[in-house]
């Protein structure tokens, strides 16, 4: 299947966030409001804006439009934008936090593609200092989770894991915690090094094959080109999908 097959359904997608983005924004400040209220629980249900951000660098860099620029630069602010309206709530209105496991972004699949973005843009979008700083600032946070529960083995959670902090390390070379973020990358990711192990599913696999890769897009350590395990799993995808 064409590549452009994928990018247009994505860009479907993200028009479909557009044309409702106000109303979902507010939404989302709404919801993280009453359940600080209820819960004491202080989560951002707008982090999913990061993973369409992608989509419209892609499409400026498809058809140099500016104002597909203009939307990744506000989705990946406005990830901060929401925490910071939530935490100034939750502050003003003297609320005990009980779980702030995830207040900018997930520590799975947002992170990420939430930098990668920052790293195609950054240099046409003309980020401000403290623009930048609440980036960070978001990065920073969805590290967090991991730090707190890093996961060791051969398996998709723990390359996430690996991917992520050797993306946030690579991206922030001057963050205070960027060389403690890619020795915990480098540790997780060692186990990944001559396999992977199921968990409860096949379709995971393919997960930690585009982790790994991805891993040393931003950390060189394994020549893929040449890897013994990359082939395998590459080779074992392709059968699956065209067994002749």
């Amino acid at each position: 299947m064409k590549k452009q097959i994928y990018l247009d359904y994505a860009y479907k997608v993200a028009d479909l966030v557009w044309q409702d983005y106000d109303a979902l924004r507010h939404q989302a400040v709404e919801e993280g409001k009453a359940a600080l209220r209820d819960r004491g629980s202080l989560q951002n249900t707008f982090q999913f804006v990061g993973t369409v951000a992608p989509a419209e660098a892609m499409r400026h860099r498809q058809t140099g439009s500016k104002r597909y620029l203009d939307r990744a630069k506000r989705y990946l602010l406005d990830v901060y934008d929401v925490y910071h309206t939530l935490k100034t709530y939750q502050q003003t209105q003297n609320i005990t936090i009980r779980n702030a496991d995830f207040p900018t972004l997930g520590w799975m699949f947002e992170p990420e593609p939430y930098i990668s973005t920052y790293n195609e843009i950054k240099n046409l979008a003309n980020f401000t200092y403290e623009e930048t700083a609440q980036v960070e600032t978001v990065v920073e946070l969805a590290m967090q989770p991991i730090e707190m529960m890093p996961e060791y083995g051969p398996m998709n959670r723990s390359m996430l894991r690996a991917l992520n902090l050797a993306a946030a390390g690579a991206s922030f070379p001057a963050h205070h915690k960027s060389q403690h973020w890619l020795k915990m990358g480098r540790h997780i990711f060692a186990d990944s090094l001559d396999k992977w192990s199921m968990e409860d599913a096949g379709s995971y696999q393919s997960i930690w094959l585009y982790s790994f890769m991805a891993y040393n897009g931003y950390t060189p350590t394994v020549e893929i080109e040449n890897s013994s395990v990359v082939k395998h799993y590459a080779d074992l995808w392709a059968r699956l999908v065209t067994p002749l």
